[in-house]
């Protein structure tokens, strides 16, 4: 998830969650999806910000990671807070 958030703009991001959220086929698994995101990378101790910090060892500080995870995250999860309700 990290290479993802790291290797993608957030806009992009942003953009393509909403626009499977509005569609009726996929809306529900979307919107799932963003929450599994939020429990899991919103901040740094959460359980998927920790696990990309464990994987990361010895290359790159854990705690380094861990906060990048949670802030890239939250930056999406933010762009999406702006205009929807989840």
């Amino acid at each position: 998830m990290l290479r993802l958030l790291r290797a993608s703009e957030t806009e992009e991001i942003v953009g393509r969650l909403r626009a499977l959220h509005e569609d009726g086929r996929s809306a529900e698994v979307t919107a799932e999806a963003i929450e599994h995101l939020r429990m899991l990378f919103g901040t740094m101790d959460a359980a998927g910000s920790q696990m990309a910090a464990r994987a990361a060892v010895p290359l790159e500080d854990p705690a380094t990671i861990a906060a990048s995870a949670a802030t890239l995250a939250s930056d999406v999860l933010s762009g999406l807070d702006a205009q929807t309700a989840w």
